[in-house]
């Protein structure tokens, strides 16, 4: 056995991916192995100490961690480790996601094949939410030079961009231990670094894709390698150029291993077979196969028991013309799973989008008569079927299922009224993947506990049989949202997100319960199918909660917060709960905040002081003085717009709500902290100056003038534990002379000049 060294380096990832990374790697059924991992300078300072507490609690000696000194280190130098014993390389994506079984078949094929130093294989792409974007077979060697051609010919970019095309290379990459002590690099490029070593060691020897998807690659938008300019691609071809031509005069591209050309179709049909997880065993349908080639197929799957040409409850198909006249086709309607794959093979001038569009059309008119009931997923050029597990045809028949339902209540949840006699199972399943299965019987309940809205289903499972009997998804059409805080910023906020919901998501109706609705315009909202309603009103089944929540233990608990609360902004907290895409939205007032206070006359600005905790204030003594005895010399009236009283000179106390936000509305600009009055501000679509240290830029909004001194200790909302109860609170300089210095520093000459070079006096 070879021992496999895994390098895992992480920037600005969230705390789930470290164990993520640590179980890709003690999950595999091969033990022989290394996992290196480091951070490389992420933007949340504690993340590196993090990082190393885990590999610490871990207590592993093969899970070591790598102190980085400079920026990109474990992407662009893997021959640091050449002290280390080891066999075999394998960089690691930590979001990314690992078959258990890929160090062993790959230990396997660099054992039996000498001459391969690289091997990659076939994987999964989703996004972020877990949704299936493709399937990523590699082509075989013998297609490859034609192949090249056909991908430089403008008919394939049509393709390729709807992200429907087979790849030349795959992902997983492995490679044998480099022979040198450096990998030249010409140009620094800042991603695809393992393709230079796939490069490289093309030059040492061949190269094997295994026909398997062993690997789930996640999409994520904004990642690294989807940022990448014009000018960095250049380098990145500079750099992998070194490896072609002279390099290798038999040409790179053509040295590949034909270990699995003759099952190819078989091998792919398999590898995209969507319920490939669920089953222990099933049957190869395709042409008479000699029993090597049964053999080769049985060694990509040492964890399933396969059979050939046989009828069988789970089935897939490797469509070839003469399965037409097979016997077995008639015992396809039988089938509870069963995956088609149906290949189109073309380069010449006919294989462009329109004949492989005719050529799927055809095949589908084939294939009828067989699967009545098929969904179908068009794959470049192969087109796949699949029968969804006779579940229609058992709904007739079968057991009473009719009183276990499934909901969304912050969290997917199962209700079971009867149950009938027998052994029954409910799996959870989200993005393609089981994540929980309870057995169940009458009167059972369950949740997943992650609050945040993901699409799940549940599948109910006779144990006897093995049979999918019921798939339940919440029916969301008619959505509950709950704002559980109080706080006027967050309740502004998060009502721009519930408005952004409908942007990204279709439904009947929303209907939202908070303890301030007389904030917004409800006859809009009505036009938008959104619906404020009263505590005590009839609720809906399914219902999404809002907040910020905090445990004894965990001050942004993992099954509550996608992401740690502290490190984004207020607005994609809510984003994050409802599932969609963060878009800094302004929710709509109600009509009476619009209007102006007509006794506003001439320039004026309104300014707010208070807030719930000293941190949060502008502790400069005076600085409050200062800027309002500045305004009124330039002849600008100053509104001290807050229902706390306050001992300002020369300020116009307005208190009621209603008159403060017209008083705003009149003035045309705002002088806050980070308070729900500067959230106010925001939402009237006026100029908001805000000074604050506790907080950091992001966590609010886009401000007109935000000020802040980078230079002391500040942002402790992002990086501690906020201690409502306490006051005085001030997590790392209290009782000191440093003590609020985040705002202590910022003087009253700073503020006016960042307002007069913002243009605010010239009113």
């Amino acid at each position: 056995m070879g021992k496999f060294l895994a390098v895992a380096s992480f920037y600005n990832n969230t705390e789930e991916y470290i164990q993520q990374t640590f179980d890709n790697i003690l999950n595999q059924t091969h033990k022989d192995w290394l996992l290196i991992v480091g951070d490389d300078f992420s933007e949340d300072e504690e993340f590196r100490r993090k990082l190393k507490a885990k590999v610490e609690a871990l207590n592993d000696k093969r899970v070591l961690y790598y102190p980085t000194q400079f920026k990109r280190e474990l992407y662009l130098y893997q021959n640091t480790f050449q002290h280390l014993e080891y066999d075999y390389y394998f960089d690691l994506d930590v979001d990314d996601i690992l078959d258990p079984n890929l160090f062993t078949l790959y230990d396997k094929h660099f054992n039996d094949l000498p001459n391969v130093y690289s091997i990659f294989s076939d994987y999964v792409q989703r996004n972020v939410e877990g949704d299936l974007e493709q399937w990523s077979a590699v082509q075989p060697k013998k297609d490859y030079e034609k192949e090249w051609e056909f991908r430089h010919n403008a008919d394939f970019w049509e393709i390729y961009q709807k992200r429907a095309s087979q790849k030349m290379f795959g992902h997983a990459r492995c490679m044998r231990r480099p022979d040198v002590k450096s990998l030249p690099i010409l140009e620094s490029c800042k991603t695809s670094t393992d393709t230079y070593f796939l490069f490289y060691n093309l030059t040492r020897g061949t190269h094997l894709n295994i026909p398997r998807s062993l690997y789930t690659y996640i999409r994520r938008p904004g990642s690294d390698s989807g940022k990448m300019t014009t000018e960095e691609h250049e380098k990145f071809n500079l750099n992998a150029s070194q490896f072609m031509g002279e390099g290798n005069p038999d040409g790179w591209l053509w040295g590949a291993e034909s270990v699995y050309q003759d099952v190819w179709n078989i091998t792919t049909a398999i590898s995209t077979t969507e319920w490939l997880d669920l089953v222990e065993e099933f049957s190869i349908i395709s042409k008479e196969l000699t029993d090597k080639q049964k053999d080769k197929i049985k060694g990509l799957y040492p964890d399933k028991k396969i059979t050939f040409n046989k009828p069988h409850r789970n089935s897939i198909i490797a469509w070839d013309q003469t399965l037409v006249e097979s016997e077995l086709l008639e015992s396809f309607k039988a089938c509870k799973k069963l995956s088609c794959m149906a290949f189109n093979n073309d380069y010449d001038d006919k294989a462009n989008e329109e004949s492989f569009k005719q050529f799927n059309e055809q095949l589908v008119n084939e294939i009828k008569p067989y699967l009545p009931e098929h969904v179908s997923y068009i794959f470049f050029r192969q087109v796949r079927f699949t029968v969804n597990d006779g579940i229609s045809e058992l709904k007739k028949t079968g057991p009473d299922l009719s009183e276990i339902n499934f909901y969304w209540r912050s969290g997917p949840e199962l209700r079971c009224g009867h149950v009938p006699e027998g052994k029954w199972e409910a799996q959870f399943w989200q993005g393609g993947k089981l994540r929980w299965s309870p057995a169940i019987v009458t009167g059972f309940w369950a949740r997943y506990s992650e609050d945040w809205f993901q699409e799940w289903e549940c599948r109910i499972v006779n144990l006897n049989t093995g049979q999918v009997l019921k798939v339940i998804k919440p029916d969301t059409k008619v959505l509950g949202i709950q704002i559980d805080s109080g706080s006027l910023g967050d309740t502004l906020s998060w009502m721009g997100q519930i408005e952004e919901l409908t942007q990204q998501r279709d439904y009947d109706k929303i209907l939202v319960r908070c303890s301030k609705p007389w904030l917004f315009d409800h006859k809009y909202y009505e036009l938008l199918n959104i619906h404020f309603v009263t505590w005590d009103s009839k609720w809906t089944n399914n219902w999404q909660q809002l907040g910020v929540y905090q445990e004894e233990d965990a001050v942004s608990p993992k099954h509550k917060h996608k992401r740690d609360w502290r490190t984004i902004p207020l607005g994609a907290i809510a984003a994050d709960q409802l599932g969609i895409r963060y878009v800094e939205r302004k929710p709509r007032l109600a009509p009476g905040f619009y209007q102006n206070n007509p006794n506003v006359n001439g320039p004026a600005i309104c300014i707010a002081t208070n807030s719930t905790a000293q941190a949060k204030y502008w502790n400069r003594p005076g600085g409050w003085q200062d800027v309002v005895n500045n305004l009124n010399d330039r002849d600008i009236k100053v509104y001290y717009v807050s229902k706390e009283d306050t001992d300002l000179i020369g300020v116009t106390k307005i208190s009621d709500l209603t008159e403060v936000a017209q008083t705003m509305r009149a003035a045309g600009k705002f002088i806050g902290i980070s308070s729900g009055l500067s959230w106010l501000a925001w939402a009237l679509d006026i100029e908001v100056c805000m000074i604050s240290g506790f907080t950091w830029e992001f966590v609010e909004f886009d401000c007109a003038v935000r000020i802040i001194n980078h230079r002391v200790c500040s942002g402790c909302w992002t990086w501690s534990r906020f201690d409502r109860g306490d006051w005085n609170w001030c997590p790392q300089n209290k009782g000191t002379a440093r003590q609020f210095e985040c705002t202590k520093t910022i003087s009253s000459e700073y503020v006016l000049q960042e307002l007069e070079t913002a243009g605010w006096f010239n009113i």
